[in-house]
């Protein structure tokens, strides 16, 4: 009796264990290419080795002990996709997709992972990860960091959304390893940044211009104060999203009290008037400030606090946007735009005391180039530098093509410092001299030079 026992027990613990494993299928190669076809932006390196076909209620999504929340958003991402798709929640045991980030010892949940290594050898290695099957029953999404793991995420996302339903979640058993090649991508303006900043990001796409930094009117002998959309910053972050609050033109602090509360900060004479702009037919010419004075420094520094006190451990500090000169001789002899470089860079390190791993970004964003060496040769490494509305400047007619060069830029960035390009002005009503450009379908390989001039 006790040998039947066992024997039937030994049948049924068989059973079971087949009944729990997926079949692997063989996918055609048409198959496989119409299945990458989903993914953008395309993955740098991606193999199928065939696919598995269950039902949705039978695969579970889990991540490691003890996730962080970049790890809990991203395990989020495919449960809501299976409780949306299929009506079902992924709490099956027969397919584990398995989400985290890699221990110390290369390996996720105890599962060896193979290729970690070279994940930290890749170009931006953060934002790199690696899809492998562990077996026919396990795909493992893993990262150094959870700026990759949201990106693994986010492509499998995007595999597995076209052949989901209700009865049937087929899952590709696929290897990949991705990175990207320039390390921030985004948009500048952008409406609605609750709806853009997750499209965005499902774009693989991981910069934004936070459009609710808000700077409170300036009081007189009264700390100067600043207010961010901490919430949204600290959502986008576990998406792989920069949200990047900013201290505004030096030329429009005249909007917020600066003049009427320090009379003695405007910037002196005509030439200190930074002009109207294109849509400002009537208006304000917007005077900017007097940089040498210690009083704008310390305004800065506030802010900057502020800023950093709601979490943010990046400020974009913008110069003043137009050319404009303070007429004092002081301000003329050194240059307005260095007196402002100066004046933040003076205010961050201040800042710095309260606040070590704040960083910032000098944007240099006006139409001029007057001494941008000065500000360059005295910016320190670990600042970056932005720059924008320069294009007319840096453009080298070469028909049929446009070159885009600044020497000055190439040259520190080729030394390894920091630095981002917002002057892209592509798109068919751009100013662009020659024809081919103005058809949209023509534009494409134009599009991909002019970005593959800015990356290198």
């Amino acid at each position: 009796m006790k040998t039947v026992l066992l024997v039937c027990t030994v049948l049924m613990m068989i059973s079971t264990a087949s009944e729990s494993k997926a079949e692997t299928i063989a996918m055609s190669r048409n198959e496989q290419e119409e299945w990458i076809r989903h993914v953008i932006p395309l993955p740098h390196e991606i193999t199928f080795s065939g696919k598995v076909m269950v039902k949705p209620g039978e695969v579970s999504i889990k991540t490691r002990k003890n996730p962080n929340e970049t790890e809990l958003n991203a395990v989020g991402l495919l449960s809501a996709l299976f409780q949306d798709k299929t009506g079902h929640a992924p709490s099956g045991d027969k397919f584990n997709i398995i989400i985290g980030i890699i221990d110390n010892d290369d390996r996720l949940n105890g599962i060896p992972v193979e290729g970690a290594a070279r994940l930290k050898t890749l170009p931006n290695s953060d934002q790199a990860y690696i899809i492998i099957p562990h077996g026919n029953n396990t795909l493992l999404l893993a990262a150094l960091d959870g700026k990759g793991l949201w990106y693994a995420a986010v492509t499998l996302k995007q595999l597995l959304e076209p052949y989901l339903t209700a009865e049937q979640a087929v899952i590709p058993l696929v290897d990949i390893v991705d990175w990207p090649d320039m390390e921030e991508r985004g948009l500048w303006n952008f409406p609605d940044p609750e709806t853009w900043i997750p499209w965005m990001s499902s774009m693989k796409l991981n910069y934004g211009k936070m459009v609710a930094t808000k700077l409170e009117p300036i009081e007189r002998d009264k700390p100067a104060h600043a207010v961010i959309d901490r919430d949204l910053m600290l959502k986008a972050r576990t998406m792989g999203f920069n949200y990047l609050p900013f201290i505004l033109h030096l030329n429009f602090l005249h909007d917020y009290g600066l003049f009427r509360a320090y009379p003695e900060l405007a910037g002196v004479g005509d030439g200190a008037l930074a002009g109207r702009y294109f849509a400002h037919k009537l208006g304000n010419q917007h005077r900017a400030p007097c940089a040498k004075n210690p009083i704008l420094t310390r305004i800065l520094a506030d802010w900057m606090k502020d800023i950093a006190s709601q979490g943010a451990n990046e400020i974009s500090c913008w110069l003043t946007e137009r050319p404009a000169q303070c007429g004092h001789k002081e301000c003329m002899e050194t240059g307005q735009f260095v007196l402002e470089a100066r004046a933040f860079m003076n205010a961050w390190r201040e800042s710095r005391k309260q606040y070590p791993g704040l960083t910032i970004r000098l944007f240099i964003s006006t139409t001029t180039d007057e001494r941008y060496y000065k500000i360059l040769a005295e910016t320190p490494k670990e600042v970056k530098l932005e720059r924008c509305c320069s294009a007319d400047l840096e453009r080298v007619r070469h028909l049929p093509r446009d070159l885009f060069v600044n020497p000055l830029f190439d040259r520190y960035a080729a030394e390894g410092w920091w630095v981002a390009n917002y002057d892209v002005p592509i798109g068919a009503y751009g100013r662009v001299e020659t024809p081919e450009f103005k058809v949209p379908s023509s534009s494409a390989h134009r599009i991909r030079d002019f970005v593959t001039q800015l990356a290198d």
